[in-house]
């Protein structure tokens, strides 16, 4: 078995080179922003505001820590 290190660059080129290679193309659908239900919207759920999530997700993991810590000093 054989590895090769490649790039996605690379990836792309040799795939051109195929003969029976086709791409799809996708015209008429549109999937964002994505609906889940009655006023819900995930319309840049991935890409909005990545300085805050990441604020939200450290400063939740900390709370999270605490709690536990609270509720395990509690029952002892």
């Amino acid at each position: 078995m054989n590895f090769k290190i490649s790039t996605p660059g690379r990836y792309l080129d040799a795939l051109n080179k195929e003969k029976n290679v086709k791409w799809p193309v996708v015209k008429n659908t549109d999937f964002f922003p994505y609906v889940e239900t009655h006023l819900v919207a995930w319309s840049g759920f991935f890409t909005s505001r990545p300085g805050f999530k990441k604020q939200i997700k450290v400063y939740s993991s900390l709370f999270h820590s605490q709690a536990k810590l609270f509720a395990y000093n509690a029952i002892e």
